[in-house]
């Protein structure tokens, strides 16, 4: 008797999907058949105003990846992408604005860089997230100086069109 050497193709399916389909795109989409051993690169497209908040691939996070690529397939997969409405403001908008703490103190500058300032409304919030100052910087030579408790605070930066950007900023004794 002689042996047949048989090979087997074994096809896999990767299902692609995401959370709200008006919000963003992954191609290909739906269920793709994959050959065992291939590859297979998937696009992820935020609509205008919106973000990839999290990828997971499998059910794990990949965090905010607008590409993926499963390589060397073996089994059978999933890949979801969240989409959020994208509402915070890029740190190049904020470049200008530094924010520091120094003892109980909190210190927030605006530096020249040579191109128009952002102006934003500045919140500072205790650890509670109530807001213990609020006030817009009108100009260059904007400096705040807030005498505070030792804690962890936010201070939240608030574009004129309504967008945002937290940073934290520890003050110790």
């Amino acid at each position: 008797m002689r042996w047949q050497n048989i090979w087997c193709d074994f096809t896999y399916i990767i299902t692609a999907t995401v959370n709200e389909p008006d919000f963003g795109t992954i191609e290909p989409a739906g269920e793709t058949m994959v050959e065992e051993g291939s590859s297979i690169t998937y696009t992820i497209t935020p609509h205008e105003n919106y973000k990839v908040e999290n990828l997971l691939v499998n059910g794990i996070s990949q965090g905010e990846l607008t590409t993926y690529t499963f390589e060397n397939i073996q089994s059978n997969g999933t890949i979801h992408v969240i989409f959020v409405e994208d509402v915070g403001i890029s740190e190049n908008e904020f470049a200008n604005i530094i924010v520091y703490s120094h003892l109980n103190t909190i210190y927030i500058k605006t530096v020249e860089t040579g191109r128009a300032p952002s102006l934003p409304t500045i919140e500072i919030l205790d650890m509670t997230g109530r807001v213990i100052y609020q006030n817009a910087i009108t100009n260059n030579e904007t400096a705040i100086t807030l005498s505070v408790a030792a804690g962890i605070y936010a201070v939240k930066l608030i574009s004129q069109e309504g967008k945002m950007a937290v940073r934290k900023v520890a003050v110790m004794r």
